[in-house]
């Protein structure tokens, strides 16, 4: 995180090193409000809604924190919605320090 690096060291800056602008960031703005993420964001709950077949929210308690996912009434779908936000996550934390952001086909193509 940028604000814990500026904090512990001052040549460091707080802003986000993806360059959207931001001058102080936090664990949400990496993961989630970044202004690279948001496309990625929306392509992922696109991807889920459409092979689902449900409506879940962009939201960051569903993304980040796995939770209100009770539109999903099979304990097995939920289960593999679970992995699927993981692999998300981890899309983001592999290309953490880029600049580009991360796209859903490289995380289920491998491309």
């Amino acid at each position: 995180m940028p604000q814990i690096v500026a904090k512990f060291n001052s040549s460091k800056s707080s802003a986000c090193w993806r360059e959207c602008g931001e001058q102080v960031t936090t664990r949400i703005h990496i993961f989630w409000e970044g202004l690279i993420l948001v496309p990625y964001w929306t392509n992922v709950f696109g991807f889920i809604n459409k092979h689902f077949q449900v409506n879940l929210p962009r939201d960051p308690l569903v993304a980040i924190l796995g939770v209100k996912t009770d539109l999903i009434k099979s304990e097995k779908t939920r289960y593999l919605l679970q992995i699927l936000l993981v692999a998300a996550k981890k899309n983001i934390t592999m290309k953490w320090l880029q600049r580009r952001p991360p796209t859903l086909d490289e995380r289920l193509y491998g491309q």
